[in-house]
């Protein structure tokens, strides 16, 4: 699913007009609910085993999971655009740079212009904000009273809808607490077995997700309210019926993506402008727009681009991360087991989840091997 994402940004920005059709800004949208899901259920798993959540050590795993690459690829920035003054981004970049290094990039000014230096950043923004805030609500403020969490998340769901204005990020921040809605009900084996037979129903989940995504390109308001509750249903039936469509999804090519698309999201840009600059010298007629992007109907152009910029991301995100994301995520998982005396829960697998073969009225206990008798002994 985060390889759909990354795809999806990648049309969107090697040529917004031509591909518009894709609706290849929604691609966040469907990082946003992963991120709530996985991050809630990562919490309640923790929970689970050690009677709490370690915030010190989640945060460490989070900073060192997002913090090192983003400054890296922002440096990058800096010396490209601040220090070279590429295609005259000197000036805007100074202007926003300082959301940029407090992670305030989804308000900083024109983030929605496609011509603002490294304006992908604002979804960074989003999470980290959600990063600090929710575990530190539902798994600190609301630990004694666990099934508060549920209505917690499906308030801020509402609060970040009231008002909705699709020139805001705030309904982004609504779709990550649709995930963690999701992550909480699955949790608990009663809701997962209430939820499964409507959960089975994984063609029509999925076919909710490509109507909202199809009406995007025409009604971008009511589509993006119900894109992040579609995206979330779609990711239900992954874990409640594990569908025949799920295994396009499981594929070598997609499980690579979706591994490296932090570092492809990060990049994508630098290695769009690199590409213009190649193509310009190899093929003088095809002219490119302020934003690196060819006319419209440049049909082989553009996809001779995507391809190109696909790779090129892939290849600098995997040196990228060799060198940097991969060893700080090993660091901040020895950093938090330093903290808790105890490995991090490892991110859930499908298998895991109950089936129809382990109901709900099996006490825990049933699960557990019996004493040996004194025979036995």
């Amino acid at each position: 699913m985060r390889a759909i994402s990354i795809l999806l940004v990648l049309t969107w920005h090697v040529n917004s007009s031509l591909w518009a059709w894709l609706s290849g800004w929604e691609g966040p949208s469907i990082f946003f609910v992963i991120s709530g899901f996985l991050i809630t259920t990562l919490c309640l798993r923790e929970e689970d085993r050690d009677g709490s959540v370690s915030l010190k050590a989640f945060y460490v795993r989070r900073a060192c999971r997002i913090l090192p690459l983003y400054f890296v690829v922002l440096a990058v920035y800096v010396v490209m655009d601040i220090g070279f003054n590429r295609q005259g981004q000197r000036g805007p970049l100074l202007h926003v740079l300082p959301y940029y290094l407090t992670y305030m990039n989804d308000f900083a000014p024109d983030v929605a212009d496609l011509g603002t230096p490294f304006r992908l950043s604002w979804t960074l923004g989003v999470e980290e904000k959600f990063y600090l805030l929710w575990p530190l609500l539902g798994f600190v403020l609301l630990t004694r009273h666990p099934r508060a969490r549920l209505v917690a998340a499906a308030l801020l769901v509402a609060v970040t809808l009231i008002g909705f204005d699709p020139g805001t990020h705030y309904l982004f921040y609504s779709q990550i607490m649709v995930g963690c809605v999701l992550a909480i009900l699955l949790h608990r084996r009663e809701w997962f077995e209430r939820l499964q037979p409507v959960l089975r129903y994984s063609w029509l989940t999925l076919a909710l997700v490509v109507v909202a995504h199809t009406l995007m390109y025409r009604h971008p308001g009511i589509a993006q309210v119900l894109f992040g509750p579609a995206v979330a249903l779609a990711l239900g039936s992954l874990v409640a019926a594990r569908p025949g469509w799920s295994a396009a999804l499981v594929s070598r090519a997609m499980v690579y993506i979706g591994k490296r698309s932090y570092g492809v999201y990060l990049v994508n840009l630098i290695c769009l402008a690199v590409c213009v600059t190649v193509a310009r010298h190899l093929v003088p007629s095809v002219s490119f727009d302020q934003n690196n992007q060819p006319a419209s109907g440049a049909w082989v152009t553009s996809l001779v681009m995507l391809i190109a910029v696909t790779a090129t991301s892939l290849l600098l995100s995997e040196l990228l991360y060799r060198t940097v994301e991969g060893p700080m995520i090993a660091r901040g998982r020895i950093w938090s087991k330093r903290i808790t005396g105890r490995l991090p829960v490892a991110p859930p697998r499908l298998a895991e989840y109950p089936s129809e073969s382990t109901p709900a009225t099996v006490p825990v206990a049933e699960h557990v091997p019996a004493a040996p008798s004194p025979q036995a002994r």
